[in-house]
């Protein structure tokens, strides 16, 4: 048995040259087994990335380790095609002080490189809890 959730997350990229465009990212998160996630933290993805200059939308793969307890951690890897056919690989990572649970359960910082591995972006997304926290908290099922 595992587990299901939807997240929509949205901020901005800066390009190398200082250019800040929007970004938008909507995953489908999903463990197969709950026990395997409790041991690796590790659940799939799937979605839309919104990345401006580079694609309006492209779909998206990869995956979440989700670590609150023992690491303090939320940490996403998600790659997507670009427009001009480079693959482009977001990696963020949210370091959870419970202290400041709100903030650093809600924003996310990260980079998004090429495939050589070369930064083409610093990003910053945020989860609105005021608009889309019911449809997030509705979003969870628990899978076969």
């Amino acid at each position: 048995m595992g587990f299901s959730f939807a997240e929509t997350m949205a901020g901005w990229l800066e390009t190398t040259d200082g250019q800040r465009h929007s970004f938008h990212l909507r995953l489908d998160v999903r463990a197969a087994s709950t026990w395997t996630h409790l041991r690796d933290g590790r659940a799939e993805l799937r979605g839309v990335a919104h990345a401006p200059p580079f694609t309006r939308a492209a779909d998206a793969t990869g995956a979440i380790w989700i670590r609150p307890i023992g690491q303090r951690l939320i940490r996403y890897e998600v790659s997507f095609p670009a427009d001009d056919g480079r693959i482009l690989t977001f990696r963020g990572q949210k370091n959870i002080r419970w202290r400041a649970a709100r903030r650093t359960l809600t924003e996310l910082d990260g980079e998004l490189t090429d495939e050589r591995g070369d930064e083409v972006a610093v990003c910053h997304l945020a989860f609105d809890l005021r608009r889309d926290w019911l449809s997030f908290a509705r979003s969870f099922h628990r899978t076969a």
